[in-house]
């Protein structure tokens, strides 16, 4: 999603108003209002007591109620909402703010849809990517199962060969080993969203 909102920030109004602003690891940020585009780096933001949201390179996040961590050194563009009142007529702009408003319905669509295993599957290791405090990590195919013992282990299997052919996560058939990374998982969401965006 990156290289659809990078041209902007090469514009003259936009660095005249915007913020490009560096958090180092653990370090937390909060803003009142306005968009915040990752440039490089990762975070999380924890939206309510059931949803936590991971943005990578080129997510984007309408900034209202959201506290965010870095989990790596991280760059990041801050839009306040006079900016994108000021440049709301643009095309560009009106995608970003399309964009960031998109992030938490999808991520709910996507983690909290308690019908799918898929999304047993999703919510579980962004649990455990909170739990452990760490950005990558790997489970057994047995360990993820009992984990979510109300879904059979065929349907399991299944969804986790899914999920690892659409880069959300990586499975290995071979020894059921499954990893996880809040990078790619992401960048997985992103991709859900601009094609939410244009479709």
């Amino acid at each position: 999603m990156k290289e659809l909102w990078l041209p902007l920030t090469n514009t003259l109004e936009f660095q005249e108003h915007a913020e490009l602003m560096t958090f180092m690891k653990d370090e937390t940020f909060y803003f009142e209002s306005g968009i915040v585009l990752i440039d490089d780096g990762l975070v999380s933001c924890h939206v309510d007591n059931d949803l936590n949201l991971i943005g990578a390179d080129g997510s984007l996040f309408d900034t209202k109620s959201l506290i965010f961590k870095a989990w790596e050194k991280t760059f990041i563009w801050y839009l306040p909402a006079p900016l994108l009142r000021r440049m709301g007529d643009k095309e560009g702009v009106h995608n970003l703010v399309s964009w960031s408003k998109q992030q938490v319905p999808i991520w709910r669509a996507f983690i909290l849809n308690q019908e799918s295993v898929r999304s047993a599957i999703l919510s579980t290791f962004i649990d455990l990517f909170i739990y452990k405090n760490r950005e990558e990590f790997h489970l057994t195919l047995d360990e993820l199962h009992n984990r979510i013992a109300y879904y059979s282990k065929e349907m399991v299997y299944t969804a986790c060969s899914s999920l690892s052919y659409e880069k959300a996560i990586y499975f290995s058939r071979r020894n059921n080993k499954i990893t996880f990374s809040a990078l790619a998982l992401a960048q997985y969401i992103d991709k859900k969203i601009k094609r939410y965006i244009y479709d």
